[in-house]
Order: C-alpha cells, then sequence, then structure tokens
C-alpha cells in the first residue's frame, strides 16, 4: 500500500534526523487515517529508541506490536539485541534468541555480526570466540564478522590470532575491505 509506505518513509526520515516527537505525530496520525502501521513502521521506531539506548521506549513498542497484530521479525530482534547490548544487559539479550527460537525466528548474518559485536563490546571475549567458531559452521560470515573478530584480537594483544584470523579470511575468498586494514 502507498500510503504505508509514505507514512514509513516519512516516520524513518524523523527518527534519522532525531525528531522522534514527529516520528510518533504521525504514527497516531496514521490511526486517524485507518492505516495500520505494520512491521516496518514499528521496527523504525523500536530500532531508533534501541540505538538511542532507550529501552523501556523500544520495550514499549514491541509490547504495542501485539495489540496490531503485528508480528516481529528478525530486523526488530536484531535492532533489540544491539539495543540491550548497549546497556550491557546480556540477560536480555538471552531472553530475545530463545524467544526468537521460540518463534521458529533463525538469526541472520547481521543478527549473528550484532551478537558477535556485542559479546566483544562487553569483553565477554569466551562467548565471541564460540559464537564465532558457530558463524564459521554455519557459514555466516561475512567481511564484517572477520574485521570485528580481528579488531578484537587486537584488543586482546593477541597478534597471532588476529594474523591466523586474517589468514583464514582470505582462505575462505572474504575480500578484505578499507576496515580490515
Amino acid at each position: 500500500d502507498r500510503n504505508i509506505t509514505l507514512f514509513n518513509e516519512m516516520i524513518k526520515g524523523y527518527c534519522n534526523a532525531n525528531e522522534i516527537e514527529d516520528a510518533l505525530k504521525l504514527f497516531k496520525e496514521m490511526k486517524n487515517e485507518n492505516i495500520s502501521p505494520n512491521i516496518v513502521t514499528f521496527t523504525i521506531i523500536i530500532d531508533y529508541y534501541c540505538k538511542s539506548g532507550e529501552m523501556k521506549k523500544a520495550e514499549e513498542f514491541f509490547k504495542k506490536m501485539e495489540n496490531f497484530d503485528v508480528k516481529p521479525n528478525i530486523i526488530t530482534y536484531t535492532s533489540l539485541i544491539n539495543g540491550y547490548f548497549k546497556i550491557k544487559n546480556v540477560e536480555k539479550v538471552e531472553q530475545l534468541l530463545n524467544e526468537m527460537s521460540k518463534y521458529n525466528i533463525e538469526p541472520n548474518i547481521t543478527t549473528y555480526n550484532t551478537l558477535l559485536n556485542g559479546y566483544l563490546s562487553i569483553r565477554n571475549f569466551e562467548k565471541a570466540n564460540e559464537l564465532f567458531l558457530k558463524m564459521n559452521e554455519k557459514q555466516m560470515v561475512d567481511v564484517v564478522t572477520y574485521n570485528t573478530f580481528i579488531k578484537s584480537c587486537f584488543e586482546q594483544k593477541n597478534i597471532k590470532k588476529a594474523k591466523e584470523t586474517f589468514e583464514e579470511m582470505i582462505k575462505k575468498n572474504i575480500k578484505p575491505n578499507i576496515k580490515t586494514f
């Protein structure tokens, strides 16, 4: 529907410009125009709150989805995972992962990279290593995965591991980019 797309683009624009109040006005206006917000609408707003570290508000919108009979998708969950890592709430991250599997929502490469980055940001290197191995087993790795992992090796002063990981990346034919160096 053209109208929902237009509203979503406007809401996204306001969120990108840090104008959440205007985005929320539009969200309310949708109701007046008998346009139901969809997964895209909710995810845009949830993602804004997650990036702002306002997890209570993100959670409110996540719950509000149910009232509109809108089911979360992998993008919604990935935004929430990122947000909870920002405030170092690993328990909530684990809860979301369990919820995802309950709804048969599989992590995608972006979700895995978000998890990897999150575990590294809280310096849980053991969990990050486990995840990196799991991602490789599932062939869910890309240049972002390797850059993130290599950077963490350097942060841990493990130059040998960084070099091995870089060589593995090349062997797997994953092309380094500007961030790799």
